[in-house]
């Protein structure tokens, strides 16, 4: 049996790496009084806009005498090393492709290749650090598709850092994300467990059930424990920005110390406070005359030697060696925390409203768009009746030169 022309066409055409625009395409044919369609997708680095594809695939589908109209657009992030092919986006001209019906026709020409290579998971190794968990939406099908991941580095100040550096990352995939909670994390390879606990001041608290689940899907052989909102741990990881204590002393003081009367339900602290600390002498200087800032004689010379020694010495040494040391570095309170944390959570909606992903500058940008479109409609109309007049003009002109020349004759 013969093949025909529609059953040869080659359902996917698109380059093997890079990020390029495709169009999808509905092909037709009528083929012993039946007539036949098929979905074909083309995509290509060299086209600028989306009209440049269907206009250099239509003509060679015209010479085999079929049919062609494009239905829609978008993007393709195709990556073969990492053997991941993304689908996303629309096209202006001919709107947006049926993504899942494209997602189709991929997977049966690239079975090797996976759509969705965004790691539900990525961590630091160990250590105690900040998380976020966030949803990034897809148009990997006819409706928007989200799923959920879990983002912690120890490089990361505040919450925020983290998801500036993952959503500009994620947003060059073409893919949109929004940050619905933060915390803490601390990650023991050795005994093989993981504790998410703690909350972030600009996101708020995570799910953190929902981290576990898919940290535990990860780290299969972990054990996850989750923080409650009134543990020890949880209310240290929260409110210690700085993070300069170490775990273990913080936990064994939480043990130790039992609140008493309203301690438990007001938590004062004073920011300016200095915590002392004994110093041994080789730490404060190495000799006597240096660390106490008196004479310290060899041989105490009978009472000059003891009272120059002592009162001038001692007291004085004290002193100067309690408050002279190294200055402690100023640590913000935590209403100055909240504040700044609210300050980066506004930059981050500004950010995010100048690159229109938030409903007002959506709204803003469709009503744009219609205005534009409204102005581009009155300019066309206006070109036409200028044109129009100018025809009537030179028709007029015509007809009174005729008139003349029949005149003189």
């Amino acid at each position: 049996m013969m093949t025909s022309k529609l059953d040869a066409l080659k359902e996917v055409d698109i380059d093997e790496d890079g990020k390029f625009k495709y169009v999808l395409i509905n092909v037709k044919s009528k083929e012993d009084g039946v007539e036949k369609s098929k979905l074909i997708v083309r995509g290509f680095k060299w086209a600028e806009f989306h009209d440049n594809i269907f206009d250099d695939v239509q003509p060679k589908l015209s010479q085999d005498g079929l049919n062609a109209e494009c239905v829609g657009g978008g993007k393709i992030t195709h990556d073969p090393s990492g053997k991941a092919i993304k689908i996303h986006g629309s096209s202006l001209g001919f709107g947006k492709a049926d993504h899942a019906k494209t997602c189709e026709l991929v997977k049966k020409h690239y079975p090797d290749l996976s759509l969705d290579a965004v790691k539900d998971v990525d961590i630091d190794e160990s250590g105690r650090f900040k998380y976020i968990l966030l949803k990034v939406h897809s148009e990997e099908s006819g409706t928007e598709v989200s799923k959920f991941i879990v983002r912690g580095f120890k490089w990361a100040e505040y919450h925020g850092d983290i998801y500036d550096d993952v959503e500009e990352n994620l947003r060059k995939e073409g893919l949109d994300t929004e940050c619905v909670g933060g915390g803490r994390i601390i990650h023991d390879p050795e005994g093989k467990t993981i504790k998410v606990f703690g909350y972030s001041q600009g996101f708020g608290r995570a799910d953190h059930g929902k981290t576990c689940e898919l940290v535990k899907k990860h780290y299969p052989g972990y054990t996850e424990k989750k923080g409650e909102g009134t543990s020890s741990d949880e209310e240290s990881g929260s409110d210690d920005e700085s993070g300069s204590k170490s775990e273990s002393s913080e936990g064994e003081d939480a043990k130790q110390h039992k609140p008493k009367g309203v301690e438990g339900l007001i938590e004062v602290e004073n920011p300016n406070l200095v915590k002392m600390r004994m110093k041994k002498l080789s730490e404060l200087g190495g000799t006597g005359e240096a660390a106490g800032g008196g004479s310290v004689k060899a041989s105490g010379g009978g009472p000059s030697g003891g009272p120059s020694g002592g009162p001038s010495g001692g007291p004085s040494g004290g002193s100067s060696g309690g408050t002279g040391g190294d200055s402690a570095k100023p640590q913000l309170s935590r209403r100055e925390r909240e504040e700044l944390e609210k300050q980066q959570a506004k930059l981050h909606y500004q950010k995010l409203h100048a690159q229109g992903k938030t409903d007002e500058a959506r709204a803003d940008l469709a009503r744009l768009a219609v205005i534009k479109k409204e102005r581009e409609e009155a300019a066309k109309r206006r070109e036409e009746e200028r044109l129009a007049r100018e025809a009537e003009k030179m028709a007029k002109s015509g007809q009174v030169n005729k008139a003349l020349n029949k005149k003189k004759s």
